[in-house]
Protein backbone atom coordinates (compact mmCIF):
# COMPACT_ATOMS: atom_id res chain seq x y z
CA UNK A 1 0.00 0.00 0.00
CA UNK A 2 2.84 2.41 0.74
CA UNK A 3 4.60 1.74 -2.46
CA UNK A 4 2.02 2.68 -4.30
CA UNK A 5 1.07 5.76 -2.03
CA UNK A 6 4.72 6.98 -2.57
CA UNK A 7 4.62 6.39 -6.43
CA UNK A 8 1.03 8.28 -6.82
CA UNK A 9 2.76 11.39 -5.32
CA UNK A 10 5.48 11.07 -7.08
CA UNK A 11 3.31 11.58 -10.15
CA UNK A 12 1.50 14.23 -8.75
CA UNK A 13 4.62 16.41 -7.68
CA UNK A 14 6.31 15.63 -10.74
CA UNK A 15 3.88 18.03 -12.72
CA UNK A 16 4.96 21.34 -12.36
CA UNK A 17 2.28 23.92 -11.26
CA UNK A 18 3.54 26.15 -14.23
CA UNK A 19 2.02 24.00 -16.12
CA UNK A 20 -1.59 23.72 -15.40
CA UNK A 21 -4.19 25.80 -16.79
CA UNK A 22 -6.17 27.76 -14.14
CA UNK A 23 -9.07 25.23 -14.22
CA UNK A 24 -6.48 22.54 -13.36
CA UNK A 25 -4.85 24.39 -10.35
CA UNK A 26 -8.04 24.96 -9.16
CA UNK A 27 -9.54 21.43 -9.52
CA UNK A 28 -6.19 19.67 -8.34
CA UNK A 29 -5.58 22.13 -5.15
CA UNK A 30 -9.27 21.27 -3.97
CA UNK A 31 -8.51 17.28 -4.42
CA UNK A 32 -4.90 17.04 -3.07
CA UNK A 33 -6.57 19.19 -0.60
CA UNK A 34 -9.04 16.81 0.14
CA UNK A 35 -6.77 13.72 0.05
CA UNK A 36 -4.23 15.09 2.97
CA UNK A 37 -7.32 15.46 5.15
CA UNK A 38 -7.98 11.87 4.80
CA UNK A 39 -4.15 10.69 5.51
CA UNK A 40 -3.98 13.09 8.22
CA UNK A 41 -6.88 10.80 9.71
CA UNK A 42 -4.81 7.74 8.83
CA UNK A 43 -1.94 9.72 10.82
CA UNK A 44 -3.94 10.82 13.51
CA UNK A 45 -5.05 6.69 13.69
CA UNK A 46 -1.59 5.37 13.24
CA UNK A 47 -0.11 8.03 16.18
CA UNK A 48 -3.59 7.17 18.70
CA UNK A 49 -2.15 4.00 18.19
CA UNK A 50 1.57 4.23 18.81
CA UNK A 51 0.37 6.14 22.11
CA UNK A 52 -1.90 3.18 22.78
CA UNK A 53 1.02 0.91 22.34
CA UNK A 54 3.49 2.60 24.55
CA UNK A 55 5.48 2.92 21.30
CA UNK A 56 7.06 6.37 22.44
CA UNK A 57 8.04 5.17 25.67
CA UNK A 58 9.75 2.20 24.30
CA UNK A 59 12.30 4.86 23.01
CA UNK A 60 12.38 6.82 25.58
CA UNK A 61 10.09 9.49 24.51
CA UNK A 62 9.02 11.96 27.23
CA UNK A 63 5.42 12.14 25.31
CA UNK A 64 3.91 10.81 22.08
CA UNK A 65 3.45 14.61 20.75
CA UNK A 66 7.40 14.55 21.52
CA UNK A 67 7.72 11.69 20.29
CA UNK A 68 6.22 12.56 16.73
CA UNK A 69 8.24 15.97 16.32
CA UNK A 70 11.24 13.86 17.22
CA UNK A 71 11.05 11.16 14.24
CA UNK A 72 9.05 13.23 11.82
CA UNK A 73 10.09 16.74 12.39
CA UNK A 74 6.17 18.02 13.02
CA UNK A 75 5.88 20.64 15.19
CA UNK A 76 4.90 19.27 19.12
CA UNK A 77 1.32 21.03 19.20
CA UNK A 78 0.39 19.83 15.84
CA UNK A 79 1.69 16.30 16.68
CA UNK A 80 -0.56 16.48 20.56
CA UNK A 81 -3.54 18.13 18.13
CA UNK A 82 -3.22 15.18 16.13
CA UNK A 83 -3.00 12.45 18.87
CA UNK A 84 -5.45 14.03 20.28
CA UNK A 85 -8.15 13.84 17.49
CA UNK A 86 -6.85 10.25 16.70
CA UNK A 87 -7.92 9.21 20.36
CA UNK A 88 -11.12 11.10 19.90
CA UNK A 89 -12.44 9.49 17.07
CA UNK A 90 -12.33 6.29 18.52
CA UNK A 91 -16.07 7.69 20.68
CA UNK A 92 -17.01 9.42 17.56
CA UNK A 93 -17.85 7.05 14.57
CA UNK A 94 -19.30 9.93 12.47
CA UNK A 95 -16.96 12.22 12.57
CA UNK A 96 -14.23 9.96 12.11
CA UNK A 97 -15.99 8.31 8.69
CA UNK A 98 -16.18 11.86 7.04
CA UNK A 99 -12.75 12.95 8.06
CA UNK A 100 -11.75 9.29 6.53
CA UNK A 101 -14.09 9.66 3.53
CA UNK A 102 -12.43 13.40 3.19
CA UNK A 103 -16.26 15.00 3.58
CA UNK A 104 -14.74 17.20 6.36
CA UNK A 105 -10.67 18.36 7.07
CA UNK A 106 -8.61 17.64 9.64
CA UNK A 107 -8.82 20.89 11.03
CA UNK A 108 -12.81 20.06 11.79
CA UNK A 109 -12.10 17.18 13.35
CA UNK A 110 -9.62 18.31 15.30
CA UNK A 111 -12.39 20.87 16.39
CA UNK A 112 -15.17 18.80 17.25
CA UNK A 113 -12.51 16.28 18.73
CA UNK A 114 -10.96 18.87 21.36
CA UNK A 115 -15.07 20.02 22.43
CA UNK A 116 -15.41 16.76 23.66
CA UNK A 117 -15.70 16.18 27.37
CA UNK A 118 -15.42 12.79 28.72
CA UNK A 119 -17.82 13.16 31.43
CA UNK A 120 -20.66 14.63 29.15
CA UNK A 121 -19.86 12.40 26.03
CA UNK A 122 -23.21 11.03 26.09
CA UNK A 123 -24.90 14.78 25.31
CA UNK A 124 -21.97 15.72 22.85
CA UNK A 125 -22.36 12.05 20.84
CA UNK A 126 -26.17 13.52 20.62
CA UNK A 127 -24.82 16.40 18.87
CA UNK A 128 -22.31 14.77 16.68
CA UNK A 129 -24.27 14.18 12.96
CA UNK A 130 -25.16 18.06 13.65
CA UNK A 131 -21.36 19.03 14.23
CA UNK A 132 -20.38 16.63 11.00
CA UNK A 133 -22.97 18.59 9.02
CA UNK A 134 -21.64 21.96 9.72
CA UNK A 135 -18.07 20.78 9.27
CA UNK A 136 -18.66 19.36 6.00
CA UNK A 137 -20.48 22.19 4.92
CA UNK A 138 -17.60 24.44 5.82
CA UNK A 139 -19.59 26.39 7.89
CA UNK A 140 -17.14 27.40 10.97
CA UNK A 141 -19.30 30.23 12.88
CA UNK A 142 -21.68 27.71 13.74
CA UNK A 143 -19.73 24.56 14.48
CA UNK A 144 -17.48 26.73 16.92
CA UNK A 145 -21.01 28.25 18.20
CA UNK A 146 -22.64 24.80 18.73
CA UNK A 147 -18.92 23.83 20.29
CA UNK A 148 -18.85 26.67 22.47
CA UNK A 149 -22.51 26.48 23.77
CA UNK A 150 -21.95 22.75 24.98
CA UNK A 151 -18.39 23.68 26.59
CA UNK A 152 -20.47 26.55 28.54
CA UNK A 153 -22.60 24.05 29.94
CA UNK A 154 -20.62 21.88 30.61
CA UNK A 155 -19.05 24.51 33.26
CA UNK A 156 -22.17 25.23 34.30
CA UNK A 157 -22.76 21.65 34.96
CA UNK A 158 -19.54 20.73 36.78
CA UNK A 159 -19.22 24.16 38.28
CA UNK A 160 -16.02 25.21 36.86
CA UNK A 161 -14.39 28.21 36.24
CA UNK A 162 -14.04 29.60 32.25
CA UNK A 163 -10.65 30.96 33.17
CA UNK A 164 -9.64 26.72 34.05
CA UNK A 165 -9.65 25.94 30.25
CA UNK A 166 -7.13 29.06 29.45
CA UNK A 167 -4.05 28.22 27.62
CA UNK A 168 -0.99 29.91 26.78
CA UNK A 169 1.42 28.19 24.20
CA UNK A 170 5.21 29.75 23.51
CA UNK A 171 7.20 27.70 20.56
CA UNK A 172 11.07 28.63 19.51
CA UNK A 173 12.21 28.15 16.18
CA UNK A 174 15.04 29.58 14.03
CA UNK A 175 15.52 31.91 16.37
CA UNK A 176 11.95 33.35 16.27
CA UNK A 177 9.39 32.68 19.09
CA UNK A 178 5.15 32.08 17.74
CA UNK A 179 2.57 32.13 20.45
CA UNK A 180 -1.26 31.32 20.86
CA UNK A 181 -3.17 31.60 23.72
CA UNK A 182 -7.20 30.99 24.14
CA UNK A 183 -8.38 32.85 27.57
CA UNK A 184 -11.65 33.67 29.05
CA UNK A 185 -13.42 36.72 28.29
CA UNK A 186 -12.23 39.10 31.59
CA UNK A 187 -8.67 37.45 30.76
CA UNK A 188 -8.71 38.58 27.44
CA UNK A 189 -9.67 41.91 28.55
CA UNK A 190 -6.65 41.87 31.20
CA UNK A 191 -4.05 41.40 29.03
CA UNK A 192 -5.68 43.44 26.21
CA UNK A 193 -5.90 46.66 28.34
CA UNK A 194 -2.37 45.75 29.59
CA UNK A 195 -1.00 45.61 26.32
CA UNK A 196 -2.84 49.05 25.08
CA UNK A 197 -1.49 50.92 28.10
CA UNK A 198 1.86 49.79 27.38
CA UNK A 199 1.42 50.76 23.89
CA UNK A 200 1.04 54.80 25.06
CA UNK A 201 -0.40 56.83 22.36
CA UNK A 202 1.00 56.95 18.92
CA UNK A 203 3.56 59.74 18.47
CA UNK A 204 4.67 61.58 15.10
CA UNK A 205 7.36 59.56 13.36
CA UNK A 206 6.83 55.99 14.67
CA UNK A 207 6.36 53.82 11.82
CA UNK A 208 6.17 50.41 13.62
CA UNK A 209 2.83 48.58 12.52
CA UNK A 210 0.62 48.09 15.11
CA UNK A 211 1.60 44.49 15.18
CA UNK A 212 4.80 45.32 16.01
CA UNK A 213 3.58 48.30 19.06
CA UNK A 214 1.48 45.36 19.92
CA UNK A 215 4.30 42.95 20.50
CA UNK A 216 7.07 45.51 21.81
CA UNK A 217 4.09 46.74 24.39
CA UNK A 218 3.91 42.79 25.72
CA UNK A 219 8.05 42.65 26.12
CA UNK A 220 7.93 45.78 27.80
CA UNK A 221 5.00 44.30 29.85
CA UNK A 222 7.41 41.11 31.00
CA UNK A 223 9.87 43.11 31.48
CA UNK A 224 8.74 45.12 33.87
CA UNK A 225 7.44 42.26 35.64
CA UNK A 226 10.72 40.97 36.29
CA UNK A 227 11.95 44.04 37.29
CA UNK A 228 10.02 45.22 39.67
CA UNK A 229 7.69 41.79 41.03
CA UNK A 230 8.59 40.32 44.32
CA UNK A 231 10.42 37.11 42.84
CA UNK A 232 12.69 34.91 45.08
CA UNK A 233 15.84 35.98 45.19
CA UNK A 234 19.42 34.24 44.34
CA UNK A 235 22.18 36.04 45.49
CA UNK A 236 20.26 39.09 45.74
CA UNK A 237 19.26 38.63 42.28
CA UNK A 238 15.82 38.08 40.37
CA UNK A 239 15.17 35.57 37.36
CA UNK A 240 15.93 37.59 34.49
CA UNK A 241 17.16 35.68 30.81
CA UNK A 242 20.51 34.28 30.82
CA UNK A 243 22.87 34.60 28.08
CA UNK A 244 26.73 33.31 27.63
CA UNK A 245 28.75 35.04 24.96
CA UNK A 246 32.11 34.64 24.08
CA UNK A 247 34.31 37.59 26.18
CA UNK A 248 36.22 38.38 22.53
CA UNK A 249 32.40 38.98 21.29
CA UNK A 250 31.99 41.23 24.09
CA UNK A 251 35.36 42.90 23.89
CA UNK A 252 36.30 42.50 20.33
CA UNK A 253 34.70 42.99 16.73
CA UNK A 254 31.64 41.18 18.23
CA UNK A 255 31.74 38.41 15.53
CA UNK A 256 28.37 35.95 15.50
CA UNK A 257 28.47 35.25 19.61
CA UNK A 258 28.00 31.54 20.69
CA UNK A 259 24.60 32.23 22.72
CA UNK A 260 23.18 30.34 25.68
CA UNK A 261 19.52 31.75 25.53
CA UNK A 262 18.55 34.09 22.77
CA UNK A 263 20.30 35.07 19.94
CA UNK A 264 21.41 39.50 20.11
CA UNK A 265 21.79 41.70 17.10
CA UNK A 266 24.59 43.74 17.78
CA UNK A 267 22.48 46.66 19.43
CA UNK A 268 20.84 44.31 21.07
CA UNK A 269 24.29 43.30 22.57
CA UNK A 270 24.92 46.84 23.35
CA UNK A 271 21.89 47.72 25.00
CA UNK A 272 22.03 44.67 27.51
CA UNK A 273 25.60 44.96 28.39
CA UNK A 274 24.73 48.55 29.91
CA UNK A 275 22.80 47.12 32.93
CA UNK A 276 23.61 43.08 33.18
CA UNK A 277 25.86 41.09 35.46
CA UNK A 278 28.84 39.60 33.71
CA UNK A 279 30.17 36.12 35.08
CA UNK A 280 32.84 33.83 34.02
CA UNK A 281 33.17 30.15 32.95
CA UNK A 282 36.83 29.28 31.57
CA UNK A 283 37.26 27.63 28.38
CA UNK A 284 40.13 26.04 26.65
CA UNK A 285 41.77 26.56 23.30
CA UNK A 286 38.75 24.68 21.76
CA UNK A 287 35.72 26.77 23.65
CA UNK A 288 35.30 23.87 25.61
CA UNK A 289 34.50 24.30 29.12
CA UNK A 290 37.31 22.66 31.53
CA UNK A 291 37.25 19.62 33.54
CA UNK A 292 36.48 20.36 37.36
CA UNK A 293 37.95 17.63 38.86
CA UNK A 294 35.55 15.33 41.67
CA UNK A 295 35.20 17.23 44.16
CA UNK A 296 31.35 16.32 45.32
CA UNK A 297 28.58 14.56 43.56
CA UNK A 298 26.25 16.84 43.26
CA UNK A 299 27.52 19.88 40.27
CA UNK A 300 27.51 23.00 41.70
CA UNK A 301 25.94 26.21 39.92
CA UNK A 302 29.27 27.21 38.01
CA UNK A 303 29.56 23.65 36.26
CA UNK A 304 26.49 23.22 35.83
CA UNK A 305 26.49 27.04 33.53
CA UNK A 306 29.57 24.87 31.84
CA UNK A 307 27.22 22.14 31.10
CA UNK A 308 24.56 24.57 30.03
CA UNK A 309 27.15 26.25 27.90
CA UNK A 310 28.00 22.86 25.85
CA UNK A 311 25.26 20.72 25.58
CA UNK A 312 22.61 23.84 25.61
CA UNK A 313 19.98 21.71 27.02
CA UNK A 314 18.78 17.83 27.07
CA UNK A 315 21.09 15.26 25.48
CA UNK A 316 18.67 12.81 24.91
CA UNK A 317 18.43 11.90 21.20
CA UNK A 318 14.94 14.18 19.77
CA UNK A 319 14.34 15.96 23.24
CA UNK A 320 14.57 20.06 23.05
CA UNK A 321 13.88 20.10 26.89
CA UNK A 322 16.32 24.00 28.11
CA UNK A 323 19.13 23.58 30.19
CA UNK A 324 16.77 25.11 33.07
CA UNK A 325 15.05 21.99 32.99
CA UNK A 326 17.96 19.59 33.17
CA UNK A 327 19.82 17.67 35.95
CA UNK A 328 23.29 16.50 35.26
CA UNK A 329 23.90 13.24 34.77
CA UNK A 330 27.15 10.98 35.29
CA UNK A 331 27.63 8.92 32.29
CA UNK A 332 30.15 6.99 34.42
CA UNK A 333 27.91 6.87 37.91
CA UNK A 334 29.44 8.66 40.68
CA UNK A 335 28.98 5.57 43.06
CA UNK A 336 31.21 3.29 40.99
CA UNK A 337 33.75 5.98 40.91
CA UNK A 338 32.56 8.44 38.24
CA UNK A 339 34.09 12.03 38.58
CA UNK A 340 31.72 15.28 38.93
CA UNK A 341 34.28 16.52 36.04
CA UNK A 342 32.78 18.10 32.62
CA UNK A 343 33.89 14.74 30.56
CA UNK A 344 31.81 12.80 32.54
CA UNK A 345 28.61 15.01 32.96
CA UNK A 346 26.00 15.35 30.66
CA UNK A 347 22.50 17.51 30.79
CA UNK A 348 19.18 15.10 30.97
CA UNK A 349 15.64 16.42 31.25
CA UNK A 350 14.03 15.09 34.48
CA UNK A 351 12.15 12.48 32.53
CA UNK A 352 15.43 10.93 29.92
CA UNK A 353 17.16 11.05 33.43
CA UNK A 354 14.87 8.37 34.81
CA UNK A 355 14.76 6.51 31.42
CA UNK A 356 18.86 5.87 31.47
CA UNK A 357 18.48 4.57 34.28
CA UNK A 358 16.20 1.85 33.60
CA UNK A 359 17.65 -1.85 34.18
CA UNK A 360 19.58 -2.87 31.24
CA UNK A 361 19.77 0.32 29.54
CA UNK A 362 23.39 1.70 28.60
CA UNK A 363 24.90 5.19 28.25
CA UNK A 364 28.11 6.14 27.09
CA UNK A 365 29.72 9.77 26.97
CA UNK A 366 33.64 10.41 24.35
CA UNK A 367 33.15 13.91 25.96
CA UNK A 368 30.84 14.92 22.90
CA UNK A 369 28.83 12.11 21.51
CA UNK A 370 26.10 10.98 23.78
CA UNK A 371 24.16 7.55 22.82
CA UNK A 372 21.88 5.45 24.45
CA UNK A 373 20.96 1.89 24.51
CA UNK A 374 17.96 0.43 25.72
CA UNK A 375 17.76 -2.64 26.98
CA UNK A 376 17.34 -4.70 24.03
CA UNK A 377 20.62 -2.90 22.88
CA UNK A 378 19.09 -0.76 20.53
CA UNK A 379 20.82 2.38 19.87
CA UNK A 380 18.54 5.25 20.22
CA UNK A 381 18.49 7.58 17.35
CA UNK A 382 16.47 7.74 14.01
CA UNK A 383 17.04 4.34 13.56
CA UNK A 384 18.14 0.54 14.38
CA UNK A 385 21.44 0.11 15.23
CA UNK A 386 23.70 -2.49 17.04
CA UNK A 387 25.19 -0.91 20.41
CA UNK A 388 28.61 -2.95 20.38
CA UNK A 389 31.02 -1.60 23.47
CA UNK A 390 28.15 0.55 25.38
CA UNK A 391 29.02 0.47 28.94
Amino acid sequence: MLPGLAAAIDEVVGVGVGDLTDAAVRSEFLAVRREIDRLEHRASSLLAAAHQRGIPDGDGAASTPAWAQWRTGQRWHEAKSSLEAGLACAALPLVAKAWAQGEISASAAGAIGAGRVESHADTYAEMEQILVNYAAAHEWRSLQAVVRHYRRCVDALDQCEPSDRNGLHLSNSLERWAQSGDYDDLGGHTIHAAIVAAMGKPVEGDERTPAKRRADALVDVARFYLDHADLPFERGEVPHVSVVIDWATITGGLPTPTVLGPTLSTAQLHQMLCDCNVSRIVTGPDSQPLDVGREQRTAPKWIRRALAKRDGGCRYPGCDRPPNRCEAHHVWAWEAGGPTSIDNLVLLCSRHHHVVHRPGWRATFDGSSFRVCNADGRLIDDGPSACAGAA
